[in-house]
């Protein structure tokens, strides 16, 4: 993303090749607005590239912040813009934006802050919105498979959510600020998830949100050790990656 600050935004793609730029979507700001656009991120479907995100309109005026979110689609193969969603409902100003991180899952784009929405890929329409308070955009963000979508909220709960209904699975309190979810072979793993003065890596089962297995990183580094928000795995080896802040640490979670 290229741009100048509140004004004007260029979306970008290079040629890995020779390394040239070229710009391939510009939003300006509407009249009495500034405007905003949160991370871009790429699909491939039906053997084309897309990009999909959440552009902002937002003022302030006498100390109060207002804004408008709308979800967008720009199909990169053909050059076109496929839709732009009607203006996202929010609960509060103070939400935050809608689909920091959004995700695709099963012909959906999923959004989050303080709620989970899901939008169709093909027309752009909102197929549900579930509220559950504070947030999911900051470290952990939310993630998906097999029909699901989990999230760890921001006021320390683990959440699973059907991906067709928006309808909540289980829930079960976790606690804060952990990796990102990753989903893998059917179960949620977080590393660095600090809970009564400890620090984990949990795996929980994806269907029934029972904590399968936790790690204590005292008992595994050594007193007053912590995870970092840091966590990857192989799929081929089912080797789970993740760091204390000094190393880097390999577990075998099979």
């Amino acid at each position: 993303i290229r741009h100048i600050p509140d004004e004007k935004y260029w979306i970008e793609k290079a040629n890995i090749h020779d390394g040239q730029w070229e710009a391939i979507f510009e939003l300006e700001a509407l009249p009495g607005y500034y405007v905003g656009i949160k991370n871009p991120m790429p699909v491939v479907k039906d053997g084309k590239l897309y990009i999909y995100f959440v552009r902002a309109d937002y003022k302030i005026f006498n100390d109060t912040f207002s804004a408008m979110y709308f979800l967008h689609l720009f199909n990169v193969t053909d050059n076109k813009l496929m839709w732009i969603s009607e203006e996202i409902p929010i609960d509060f100003q103070v939400t935050g934006t809608p689909g920091a991180f959004p995700i695709y899952h099963d012909g959906k784009i999923i959004l989050s802050n303080d709620s989970m929405y899901a939008y169709d890929f093909e027309d752009g329409s909102m197929l549900w919105k579930t509220y559950f308070g504070n947030s999911f955009t900051l470290i952990s963000r939310i993630t998906a498979g097999d029909g699901m979508v989990y999230g760890n909220n921001e006021n320390r709960f683990f959440v699973g959510v059907d991906i067709e209904t928006g309808g909540e699975k289980f829930i079960f309190d976790s606690g804060s600020t952990p990796s990102r979810v990753v989903y893998h072979n059917g179960n949620c793993y977080m590393a660095g998830l600090s809970r009564s003065y400890k620090n984990y890596i949990v795996e929980i089962d994806g269907k029934t949100g029972e904590i399968l297995q936790e790690i204590d990183a005292e008992e595994v580094i050594g007193e007053e050790a912590e995870f970092n928000w840091t966590l990857t795995i192989d799929p081929e080896t089912n080797l789970l990656y993740t760091c204390d802040y000094e190393h880097i640490l390999c577990f075998d979670i099979l």
